[in-house]
């Protein structure tokens, strides 16, 4: 059996890998010339690539906030909050829920969106119970 994944960067660097083999165009910080905050992180991307799915900085320092709060929050035995990346994408529904959603689903990502391109994609590792009684990793919810 495989080790579980913990950590949502993990995660998604394995899924973007596999999603690239479907010509699925991904960067992280690590993988992007221009990466600082989602409008420069456009720039790596080509205006006819039909799929597309990143993270920039801002999104990578807003995980590590969370982690610094969780770490704090441990030690007073209060509640942590689930740590998260969003990641910016563009594609067609179709490529969405049967490639980029399955693909994630094996690598424990849980998607929480509005189910319609205009937000990005919230993402973050399934729990423990959700894998083990393989539930559906996708919340749409009505955005606000």
């Amino acid at each position: 059996m495989a080790r579980r994944i913990t950590r949502i960067e993990t995660a998604i660097d394995k899924a973007f890998k596999d999603l690239e083999e479907y010509n699925i165009k991904t960067g992280t910080p690590k993988t992007m010339m221009y990466n600082c905050c989602q409008t420069c992180s456009w720039g790596n991307f080509e205006d006819d690539d039909k799929h597309i799915l990143f993270y920039h900085i801002q999104d990578l320092d807003t995980l590590r906030d969370i982690r610094r709060e969780n770490k704090k929050a441990e030690g007073w035995n209060e509640d942590t909050a689930e740590e998260y990346l969003y990641l910016a994408w563009r594609t067609d529904m179709n490529t969405l829920e049967n490639v980029i959603f399955p693909v994630f689903k094996k690598y424990g990502i849980k998607v929480s969106y509005d189910g319609t391109p205009k937000t990005r994609l919230r993402v973050s590792i399934m729990d423990l119970v959700d894998q083990v009684e393989d539930k559906d990793n996708i919340e749409v919810y009505e955005g606000v």
